[in-house]
Parts: structure tokens; C-alpha cells; sequence
């Protein structure tokens, strides 16, 4: 037999409805499902419809599955019989369909029934208004709660002449009166009764006499129902996961991490002492040309040799800034005579760079000046091989008095 959600009403209409559903509960008299081995269940699915998307077992021992197709819907619509058993099919309750807000000031006079028959054209199969409790009194709002029969929420509806924007609808976590505990309600809880006030068991809200406050869900001086309890805040959280992703609450639960879980780093932190790691040691250097840097004391002594003895001096402090100034002299001499194999490296490094700067300047140059550049080279050669040779055979200068030799 074949059920629409917990109603024990047939379907009638399965055509329209293969069209959009697509979860699936199939159940056996007396959880017989549980009895079947899952080779021989995957074999019986195939015959009756093909393989689905997805088939998951429910705690129950029912199965839920996801067709692919509105063919495949309707085939495990119209099946009886699951392995020689009675088989009845249910349509999942929520996610086969998607509820969202519309929010407008002109619909606060029109009853639910009109705008339900107003919108039964564009998929809404529900509606209910927001009221609000004030003074003892319920006062309807603009707000409209629409569930539509597909599982893809529309941006937009048409109600009459008006296009309004529709919201994904977020419920609120659902929170058992019995046990104060969130994600199930009071008809199926199977712990004891807490009281919402104190969390103490064994009596209700209504009969506490005890004036201390304590959430049962986190522990703080709050009641149970409070909005500002973080546990509520995690399962907003939650609701507003199943709604985006539309799936079960237990899975959205799954992708949402424990706060409260104590982890090994934490345990760690808290156990460590606070200065593990000791400060390294620097000392500061005060030096006239450059700015200070701090460095590491280096304790091993270090070695100088001079061209005549060589003596092993001990590192000690520098000299500061002040002790520069009144010695200009030495401090120069120092400066000077300190690293010649330096300045001679740095001197090797610019003629090399000049030279390169020189080459790359010549292959960059033109023929024509090329041509000039040789010209003027050459001239200059022959000039100086000519004051060589007047100066060699000795010729007479010429002065103001007249030619000396």
C-alpha cells in the first residue's frame, strides 16, 4: 500500500505527484526489512524500479531512498510487494518539499485559505501566517509561512498583481519539553523529566521552588529556553544547514563541530607551564657608522695575528658612542686599517661592473658611431706616439725668447 507522509490517507494523484517527489520510505510489516540481508534488498529495488541515487536505513529499520527520475518514483509508487511481502510506500515529510517567507503589507487582510487557492497554481501547498502574542492577544503579522511541493525554493511569487521576494524559512530548534535536551520532541523522548529552570529531575517548570538558574543544556545561569544559550545558537546553526543542503537534521548535525569537545591540545595547554622556552641572551653593540643591531654573546675567544707576534684576546665589550667621540683618531684609524681585503674586493666588484656597463653600452651603439668612436681612439693613439718621438730626438720647444734645445 501506498501512504502520503503519516497520514493513513491513499494516493490517489500519482502522476502529479512523480513529478516532484523524491524521497521515499519503504517499510514491511513488523520491521521486516531488518531480517533481509542488504545484497537481496539491493536486487529487489532493482527489479522494481532500477537502482535509486542514494538508500539509507533509518533507525527504525525502514529504508529511505532518493529516485532519480519521476519514472523511478512512480514505479516504487505502484509496487505492492518486497521480497513476497506487503510493501507500503511513504512520501518523506520534509524533504520533499521547501518552505520560505513572504513578507508583504498588502496580504495582512487576506485570509489563508484565499491565498492558498490564490497560490496552489505556482506549487504552494501550505500556508500559515505568523501571529505575534501581545497583551494576551494574537496579533497577525505581514510575515507568511509557503511550503511548495518541490525541494527547489522559487526566488519569486505571484500573488495577484504582486511579485513577492520569497526567503528560505529557518525554524527554530526544536527543543523537547520532557528532558529540556534539543533535536527531538516530547512524544518521542525517552528520557525523564527536567525541569527547565534549576535542570533538576524529577519535576517540571511549574512546580520548581528552587531559586537557582541553571540551563540543563550548557550549564549557565540561564533557563533552558533561553536564546542567548550557546547550545541554541549551534542548532540554529544546524536548522539553517538542513534547510540550505536539505537534509536530515542528523546529518547537518554531523557537519557542525563540538565546541564543548575537549581535544589534546587543549589538554596539553592547559598542563604546560607558561615559559617553556628561556630568552635568548643578546647584547648591544653601539657602532659610530652603522645603526645598533642586537647580538648573541659568542663566549669562545677569538684569535688575531699581526705580522710580528700573534696573541689571543678575549671578547669584551665594545666601546660605546661616547668613548668614540672623545677618540676621533683612533676610532679613523681603526675604520681605515681594519678590513683592506674588503675595500679591494668592493673596488674588483665596480671596475668589473663598469666594464659591463661599458660592453653592453658598445653593442648598443650604431655603425656610424662606431665608426666615430674609432676614429677618435686612433687619433688619440697617434698623438701620443707623437710626443714619444719629439721628445726622443730631442727637438727644440718653442718658448716666448725663442726655440731652446
Amino acid at each position: 500500500m501506498v501512504f502520503f507522509t503519516a497520514r493513513s490517507e491513499p494516493i490517489t494523484n500519482i502522476d502529479s505527484l512523480s513529478q516532484h517527489v523524491r524521497f521515499l520510505i519503504l517499510s514491511l510489516p513488523d520491521n521486516g526489512l531488518l531480517k533481509f540481508s542488504p545484497f537481496a534488498i539491493e536486487k529487489t529495488l532493482k527489479s522494481i524500479g532500477g537502482s535509486p541515487k542514494t538508500v539509507k536505513r533509518l533507525k527504525s529499520g525502514d529504508l529511505l531512498i532518493e529516485t532519480s527520475s519521476a519514472v523511478q518514483t512512480k514505479s516504487f509508487l505502484l509496487s505492492e510487494k518486497f521480497l513476497d511481502h506487503p510493501l507500503s510506500v511513504t512520501i518523506h515529510r520534509g524533504l520533499n518539499s521547501s518552505r520560505g517567507v513572504v513578507s508583504e503589507d498588502e496580504l495582512v487582510g487576506s485570509s489563508e485559505a484565499e491565498i492558498l487557492e490564490g497560490l496552489s497554481s505556482q506549487g504552494v501547498i501550505a500556508v500559515r501566517r505568523i501571529n505575534i502574542k501581545r497583551e494576551g492577544k494574537l496579533i497577525p503579522t505581514k510575515h507568511l509561512i509557503l511550503t511548495f511541493n518541490t525541494t527547489k525554493l522559487p526566488t519569486t511569487i505571484k500573488a495577484g498583481f504582486l511579485s513577492c521576494p520569497v526567503k528560505p524559512y529557518i525554524p527554530n530548534p526544536l527543543r523537547c519539553f520532557n528532558c529540556q535536551k534539543f533535536g527531538h520532541s516530547k512524544t518521542a523522548c525517552r528520557g525523564k523529566l527536567t525541569c527547565s529552570k534549576c535542570s533538576t529531575v524529577g519535576h517540571s517548570f511549574n512546580d520548581c521552588t528552587s531559586s537557582d538558574i541553571k540551563c540543563r543544556n550548557c550549564t549557565q545561569a540561564h533557563t533552558a529556553d533561553s536564546k542567548l544559550c550557546p547550545q541554541f545558537k549551534t542548532e540554529k546553526k544546524i536548522q539553517e544547514l538542513r534547510v540550505k543542503k536539505n537534509i536530515p537534521y542528523s546529518e547537518a548535525k554531523k557537519l557542525i563541530p563540538d565546541q564543548n569537545l575537549e581535544t589534546y591540545a587543549k589538554t596539553v595547554k592547559t598542563y604546560l607551564p607558561q615559559n617553556i622556552q628561556p630568552e635568548k641572551q643578546t647584547t648591544k653593540i653601539h657602532c659610530p657608522t652603522c645603526c645598533c643591531q642586537p647580538v648573541t654573546p659568542n663566549k669562545s675567544p677569538i684569535k688575531t695575528r699581526s705580522p710580528s707576534t700573534s696573541t689571543v684576546f678575549e671578547k669584551t665589550q665594545l666601546p660605546t658612542t661616547s668613548q668614540v667621540t672623545d677618540k676621533p683618531q683612533a676610532s679613523g684609524l681603526r675604520s681605515a686599517t681594519a678590513s683592506p681585503r674588503k675595500l679591494t674586493s668592493k673596488t674588483s666588484e665596480r671596475t668589473k661592473q663598469l666594464k659591463k656597463s661599458e660592453q653592453w653600452e658598445r653593442a648598443k651603439e650604431s655603425k656610424a658611431a662606431k665608426r666615430a668612436r674609432v676614429l677618435t681612439e686612433k687619433r688619440k693613439q697617434n698623438s701620443t706616439l707623437h710626443k714619444k718621438i719629439f721628445e726622443k730626438r730631442g727637438f727644440p720647444k718653442r718658448t716666448r725668447e725663442g726655440f731652446q734645445c
